[in-house]
């Protein structure tokens, strides 16, 4: 066993830490389907005989750490091993010659074999086939060489039945969630967004079985048929919410329906016309026999072990299903195709099988990557390799670094280490009897540190983790010409992290053996930052120097700093240039920590509005600052800033009233509706960027009140009444040459407050005490009446520039067309949805909406799965400085503004010359 990468990892917790974990992960699982069925161990029958109680999933409390490389390249390479079983699915004569070296000693393969070859009898009538696949990985460190690096190694390849896809994204989202609740405050410099991979399993797997949906085509029955979607499931079956994961959202995000069938009962309920030539397979609910529906996908969950065909009737069910039109997932051929004796084959070091598999086609240079995935694994048969590995697996000492498997899926049928002579023994003397198995140097993968719940336990201690990455792969077996393998649909699927103790032997999940986990992806030998108690100390210990100061993502405030620098650097003037930073409460400087609940509200509660004057230091020239590149409210560390005089005004609605408007909507009819065209395009801080259009005040603030108010009134504004005259008489001044009435071509028009399209709000979203909160920053992206009028929310598509080094024009204008879109399409009450929904509402006393069904809020949803995939695209794509970056979901805004969330800009402001001149008191012109 290699070292432990990091002993201090997870950290200890108090009795009471430890409660407010459980009790969340408690919660939180059953709430969002992270359940299984609890096994009888657990809950005897007797308690539980009609089978209606569910427990938490066994997990891990703690994310584990994955080493990034290793990871990163287990994800790169699966559309290459996608590729690679989908040529072996499709070579046939490469199949028979394995299949008939394993017919002799295996019968389980035989029979599958035999189904294949009924089926070609007949001749098949689909030539899709759909392969979710799961390629199994553990890190392997030499234990002989401590210098060593780590490298993946695969364990297997899964062609059937890989499951928790579903939960293996929900306790993503668990580990998520108890970050976002401060749960894990001791491992904050550690666990943070950027090393907690989205997990895209739910959605990339439905969506390869909508795609085979759709590549069905039209009924084949003859007559319109309803079409679903079929899986075929265990009974009795405790992972039934892995399976609803994927079902419900082929339901609710494509409308299909997806039923589930017992294995044993594929004979009562589905039928195959016999004077059709197509053979559609044609499925009969139990609760609705005079329904009919045409089955386009069968899902194999069941059927991968000998146990479930148990009598000829199993295997006549399984050839009813092969010979029928339904895409099969997988087929017979892919089934086959998963059995450890391929493995072995490719993973041959003189094999010339991945040159073969993988010539013509896009991955051809992928080969080396894949070979070098591979353990060392022998057969067990009479070639000198086999003769060699039965000798090892006989000897006592030195088989205990091998693993011996048959060709079997599902966990529980491995033999390890020292009872592997004994197994043999049991096979009889006869060596041919060996050559159903392989033989598999044991990995060596690191030990790590944490505790797995299970069954309402908490085991703490060394463990282990299995890494596995899916796959999605649509293929044709009909030939095409000059296409080796003619691929229709081929992506990465998400991934799964297994957690077993380390003196486990299996790793399976539902077997009994090992927990869901998520990733931390972080170097192999990142060592635990210190904790918050260690960064006050060295504080205190530096206060003579600031720039010794320690604090959490240090490195990502400089490198956004310098990013912004480069960005702007180019567009600023030459003029004096002061940096404003906030503070926890969105001060500025000193200012002491407003109340908790003036956070959530910073446009109506903020007191500043940011508008620095002067800036003074004693011993130094007007205008300068040695610690410009630190955030002004971090500069007060050993007394550095003696003597400052900011001035600050407060927002006022009198103030808003006399700003005037900066953009006029322009209406086109079309098609009976009102399409409002913006002549602005985006919108950039004050003396930043370009002297571009700036957008509307009422777009972006309180509608100004129509009482007239005159400037000796206004006596919230901290200026005097000449300022205030004096600011509406350049905006109107500026107007003149705006190509739009009312419109200001000058930046100054726009006050630099939380009204301000660019203004970088406090994050609310974010607990306080997390090191997140002071690292990062909302753009509010405000509410456009123009597009829907008051039918549905929508947001102004103004690109506002200070997004531009984390979110391009093109990304922003995306996301904003597509949440409107799909906003609209929800909130229409003119839709044929919407008069059901009303109609179903009014008959069942509402109990339908509150039940959820209604159009309205499935529509929601479905805008919360695309803003997340939209913060998954972002993730997936981040470095260091955009790691922050994401799109507040719209229930955590109540739908009144879109808030994107980027790291803390630090914008800096240049004084204005008017200004610094009325400060001097000199007259203005």
């Amino acid at each position: 066993m290699a070292a432990l990468v990091s002993p201090k990892y997870p950290p200890h917790l108090t009795p009471d830490q430890l409660d407010f974990l459980l009790s969340n992960i408690k919660d939180w699982s059953i709430f969002n389907g992270l359940a299984v069925r609890p096994t009888q161990a657990f809950v005897p029958q007797e308690l539980d005989s009609s089978r209606s109680l569910a427990t938490t999933a066994p997990v891990t409390l703690f994310p584990s750490l994955f080493p990034r490389s290793c990871f990163e390249e287990a994800r790169a390479i699966q559309c290459a091993y996608n590729t690679l079983y989908a040529a072996i699915a499709r070579d046939e004569d490469w199949l028979r010659k394995v299949v008939e070296e394993l017919s002799d000693v295996d019968d389980f393969i035989a029979s599958l074999w035999g189904v294949h070859l009924a089926a070609k009898r007949e001749g098949y009538v689909q030539d899709l086939s759909l392969g979710i696949f799961r390629s199994d990985y553990m890190v392997h460190r030499d234990p002989n060489d401590p210098q060593a690096g780590s490298r993946i190694k695969q364990v297997e390849f899964n062609t059937i039945a890989s499951s928790f896809g579903g939960l293996s994204a929900k306790v993503s989202a668990l580990h998520r969630y108890l970050y976002d609740i401060n749960a894990y405050v001791q491992l904050a410099p550690l666990i943070r967004p950027s090393t907690m991979p989205l997990n895209p399993s739910i959605e990339a797997i439905s969506d390869g079985l909508y795609t085979a949906h759709k590549a069905y085509g039209n009924s084949k029955s003859g007559h319109l048929q309803l079409r679903c979607i079929l899986f075929i499931v265990q009974d009795p079956e405790n992972n039934v919410f892995d399976q609803y994961a994927i079902s419900s959202r082929l339901q609710i995000h494509y409308q299909i329906p997806v039923f589930r069938l017992c294995f044993a009962s594929i004979f009562d309920r589905t039928s195959v016309p016999s004077d059709s030539p197509l053979r559609p397979l044609l499925y009969r609910p139990a609760h609705a026999p005079s329904d009919t529906y045409e089955v386009t996908t069968l899902y194999f969950r069941a059927g991968y072990s000998p146990t479930e065909y148990s009598s000829p009737e199993a295997w006549k069910a399984r050839l009813h299903l092969e010979r029928s039109a339904a895409i099969k997932c997988p087929s017979i051929l892919t089934h086959l195709a998963g059995s450890k004796k391929i493995q072995q084959i490719l993973a041959t070091p003189s094999s010339p099988y991945l040159e073969r598999f993988l010539s013509g086609t896009s991955y051809a240079d992928y080969v080396d990557r894949i070979r070098s995935t591979f353990a060392a694994i022998y057969p067990l048969d009479g070639t000198p390799a086999g003769q060699q590995a039965i000798t090892i697996a006989k000897d006592r000492d030195k088989c205990r670094g091998y693993v011996m498997k048959p060709q079997r899926e599902g966990g529980g049928n491995n033999i390890y280490g020292a009872k592997i002579p004994a197994f043999l023994a049991s096979l009889g003397e006869d060596e041919k009897n060996y050559k159903g198995h392989i033989l598999m140097e044991l990995i060596e993968p690191p030990a790590l540190q944490n505790a797995i719940f299970r069954n309402g336990e908490v085991q703490s201690g060394e463990v282990i983790g299995e890494l596995g990455v899916y796959g999605v792969c649509l293929w044709t077996s009909r030939d095409t010409q000059g296409v080796t393998v003619p691929v229709l649909e081929n992506k990465e699927a998400g991934f799964l992290l297994r957690t077993k103790g380390r003196e486990s032997e299996e790793g399976g999940v539902a077997a009994g053996f090992g927990a869901v986990d998520s990733v931390i992806s972080q170097p192999i030998t990142t060592k635990l930052a210190p904790s918050p108690s260690a960064h006050r100390n060295a504080a205190q210990e530096g206060a003579s120097s600031p720039r010794k100061r320690k604090e959490p993502h240090r490195s990502l405030r400089a490198s956004t700093k310098e990013r912004l620098s480069d960005t702007y650097r180019r567009r600023s003037s030459a003029n004096e240039r002061v940096r404003l930073s906030w503070s926890a409460s969105g001060k500025l400087i000193q200012g002491s920590r407003s109340q908790p609940a003036n956070l959530w509200n910073p446009v109506n509660s903020s007191i500043f509005t940011n508008q620095v004057t002067k800036v003074c230091q004693r011993g130094q020239e007007k205008g300068q600052d040695n610690n410009a590149d630190l955030p002004v409210a971090r500069r007060n560390h050993g007394n550095t800033v003696r003597d400052c005089n900011y001035k600050h005004q407060r927002q006022s609605n009198v103030r808003r009233a006399l700003s005037p408007p900066n953009i006029t909507p322009k209406a086109t009819k079309q098609a009976g509706s009102y399409t409002p065209t913006l002549a602005l395009a985006a919108v950039a801080p004050p003396h930043l960027t370009r002297m571009s259009p700036t957008p509307s005040l009422a777009a972006t603030s309180d509608i100004p009140s129509k009482r007239p108010t005159t400037p000796a009134q206004d006596l919230e504004s901290g200026g005097s009444p000449h300022r205030l005259q004096q600011r509406r008489s350049s905006c109107s001044a500026s107007s003149k040459n705006s190509s739009l009435p009312g419109h200001s071509n000058d930046p100054s028009s726009l006050p630099w407050d939380p009204s301000h399209p660019c203004y970088p709000h406090p994050n609310p979203h974010i607990p306080l005490s997390s090191p997140v909160y002071h690292d990062t920053r909302i753009i509010r992206i405000p509410r456009d009446w123009m597009v829907a009028g008051d039918i549905a929310p929508t947001f102004s598509n103004t690109y506002p520039e200070i997004l531009e080094p984390w979110v391009s024009e093109q990304d922003f204008r995306e996301l904003i067309k597509e949440v409107n879109e799909r906003l609209v399409a929800t909130f229409s009450p003119f839709g044929w949805r919407a008069w059901v929904d009303l109609i179903l509402g009014l008959l069942t006393g509402w109990i339908w909406e509150d039940a959820g069904f209604a159009g309205v809020k499935q529509g929601c949803k479905e805008v919360e799965s695309f803003i997340e995939s939209w913060n998954g695209r972002k993730m997936d794509k981040a470095d260091e400085e955009t790691e922050l970056v994401r799109a507040i979901p719209l229930r955590r805004t109540g739908y009144l503004c879109l808030d994107i969330q980027i790291p803390d800009p630090h914008v800096g402001l240049v004084e204005s010359r008017a200004d610094s001149k009325a400060e001097a008191g000199e007259g203005v012109t």
